[in-house]
């Protein structure tokens, strides 16, 4: 069919936005490791006279920092599974025969959302990433040579490259509306083949169990719960309000969707990417058995991490559909992150060293590998030919001389 057809197209065309994704993970990781090197080695005030400790040590200063670690290996394993799925679907559109056409539409129609909104997530991620960094780092921040004006202007543009990142999300909204259609109005299967649209056939049930089990510990699989519920939800919400006004106006197609993309459609679509980095995250926990215990529990910190940051944002959206009933929740969720961040000041900087590229790569005296911040700052400004000579646009006559 045409839409087939169609859909196997839009698969052809992903390969630039999952481009994307990658770079603004490659800048992410640029970005955080200069903001953690220059924290752990900066030293300003202390709790008594003489005597400074590292800014990271400072609950301000891993609050900010932490969750920004956390976000780059979430979205760094999302990446990374989507390139995975593009490639996938690469070989099998190279060597399928008649049978795997409709596999093959199926797999283009998902990997168009994905690579949509998480070219969206990932961009905009790094833009917030950068500018937080960035002012972590102080006035030594606004250097040039920090290299974060480069990182902004390398990111900045992604953000409507290959499309607006809010016309883009458009596309996450149109694949989930079009799967729940088929499955509950058509009562046609589900077809998924990346599995990120699987939750629908679960939607009703889990809807039905809104019993929030989240405690003070915030336990990693009563938060998964609550993710799960999350994105049901806003999709629940989306396609009643998209009823509602079906029912009551006479709209075309493209006005419905236009007014309903703030609070409905625009949010189903980022909390669609965010719940699928989410689960592919687990699943790359579950998968890799032979990891190092402790390794493996700083990880599952991480991404508790990730889902808390999250729900500052959402809280309001679990308390409007009376998923959380316990006002005490909130204050858990808050000290709950605020212990994480704390905890993980310790292995913050083993954690952005994992990914760190060379220092003639990362290209700024903050976040030089040996620490020598003040030293590489000296050395910058001396080996400069401009920084001792009177510029040329302030000529001798502007300069007040003394009539002494």
């Amino acid at each position: 069919s045409s839409n087939k057809r169609f859909g196997a197209s839009l698969g052809a065309l992903s390969s630039g936005r999952v481009g994307i994704s990658s770079m603004a993970i490659g800048l992410l990781i640029k970005c955080i490791t200069i903001a953690v090197r220059y924290s752990c080695v900066r030293k300003q005030f202390g709790p008594s006279s003489g005597i400074e400790i590292p800014v990271i040590e400072y609950q301000t200063q891993n609050w900010r920092l932490v969750p920004i670690v956390a976000s780059l290996y979430i979205y760094r394993n999302l990446a990374l599974s989507v390139f995975d799925n593009l490639t996938e679907f690469y070989v099998l559109s190279m060597s399928s025969d008649e049978n795997d056409r409709d596999l093959l539409a199926d797999m283009g129609r998902e990997i168009h959302a994905l690579s949509c909104t998480c070219k969206a997530i990932c961009t905009w991620n790094t833009q917030k990433a950068c500018q937080e960094c960035r002012e972590a780092c102080g006035g030594h921040g606004y250097l040039y040579a920090s290299g974060f004006g480069i990182i902004r202007d390398d990111n900045d543009p992604s953000c409507t490259f290959e499309g607006d990142n809010n016309v883009l999300l458009q596309q996450g909204a149109n694949y989930i509306l079009s799967n729940y259609e088929d499955l509950y109005k058509k009562n046609l299967s589900i077809n998924s083949p990346f599995h990120s649209a699987d939750f629908l056939e679960k939607i009703k049930t889990i809807l039905q169990n809104n019993q929030c089990s989240i405690t003070s510990e915030c336990h990693l699989k009563d938060l998964l719960d609550a993710i799960d519920w999350l994105l049901c939800y806003i999709v629940d919400k989306s396609i009643r309000k998209l009823d509602q006004l079906i029912l009551t106006t006479n709209l075309s197609s493209f006005d419905l969707k236009n007014i309903t993309q703030i609070y409905h459609l625009r949010t189903l679509s980022i909390i669609y990417i965010q719940h699928t980095a989410i689960i592919r995250f687990v699943q790359f926990l579950k998968l890799n058995n032979d990891m190092d215990e402790k390794c493996k529990q700083i990880l599952e910190k991480l991404l508790i991490v990730h889902i808390l940051k999250l729900f500052e944002e959402y809280i309001g959206i679990l308390f409007e559909g009376n998923y959380i009933k316990n006002v005490h929740i909130n204050q858990w969720i808050q000290i709950r992150l605020l212990d994480l961040c704390h905890e993980l000041r310790n292995e913050i900087l083993a954690l952005v060293d994992v990914f760190a590229p060379p220092d003639h790569i990362l290209n700024s005296v903050l976040g030089n590998s040996n620490g020598q911040v003040y030293e590489a700052i000296n050395k910058m400004i001396h080996n400069n030919k401009q920084t001792f000579i009177i510029p040329i646009w302030l000529k001798n006559d502007l300069i007040e001389k003394s009539k002494l």
